[in-house]
């Protein structure tokens, strides 16, 4: 999903998979076979899909390679599959975005969190480096509460941000949906009676009430910014 904020601020995106062409896809096997080094604790097999001068967020190559050769016995820690994947080349540089979940276990006690990346890579010798890196941590999605039909109803209806730009809300049986302009849908949960959630997403919608209590705008929220969208339908 594009979230209606990246549409106004070169909109914040939470896209499907996306490869550009060869490039997309040796990028995405190579972080698979980086993931699964990492996961085997090969340290030498990691290394080779990482540049020396790597500034891997805010560790160095050395280190995490030492980290992974030097994994005590009782420590598992793995990497599921990248979802979300967007690739821009340029050139013999190109930029990845994904989300991914990590699982590390320690003498039994497991423990997954979520996080994006977005990572630069180097094509070098007919093999993409990766260069730099940075991680953004997920916060685990509140427990959702239930609403009832007539709840979710009031809040059904075409919300415009800018025109063009636009959230459509819907309704499939007791499941509230958000369509935004040139988008797939996303479900939407209940964090209260006005304030929904994407699972996995940082965003908040907020719908807001005029006067007469009727439901006539929505305020999309990420990481202290926040757009408003007035009712139309």
């Amino acid at each position: 999903m594009r979230s209606i904020a990246l549409l106004l601020a070169s909109l914040l995106c939470t896209p499907a998979t996306v490869l550009a062409d060869d490039a997309g896809a040796e990028i995405a096997a190579a972080i698979r076979a980086r993931f699964a080094a990492y996961r085997d604790g090969d340290a030498d097999a990691w290394a080779k899909f990482v540049d020396d001068d790597c500034v891997c967020s805010g560790e160095t190559k050395a280190a995490i390679r030492a980290g992974i050769a030097n994994r005590p016995a009782g420590v598992k820690s793995s990497y599921g599959e990248p979802e979300e994947f967007v690739v821009h080349p340029h050139g013999n540089v190109a930029v990845a975005r994904y989300r991914v979940a990590e699982t590390v276990e320690v003498d039994g006690k497991r423990q997954v969190g979520a996080q994006w990346r977005t990572e630069t890579y180097l094509q070098r010798d007919g093999a993409w480096l990766l260069i730099a890196g940075a991680e953004t941590q997920i916060a685990p999605d509140p427990e959702p509460i239930a609403l009832d039909r007539d709840a979710l109803t009031r809040l059904v209806g075409t919300y415009e941000y800018t025109p063009g730009a636009s959230d459509v809300v819907t309704l499939e049986g007791d499941r509230l949906f958000v369509q935004s302009s040139g988008e797939a849908k996303r479900e939407l949960f209940a964090e209260s009676r006005d304030t929904f959630f994407a699972k996995g997403q940082p965003w908040r919608l907020v719908f807001r009430t005029g006067a007469d209590g009727e439901v006539d705008g929505v305020a999309f929220r990420q990481g202290g910014q926040e757009y408003a969208a007035r009712r139309v339908e």
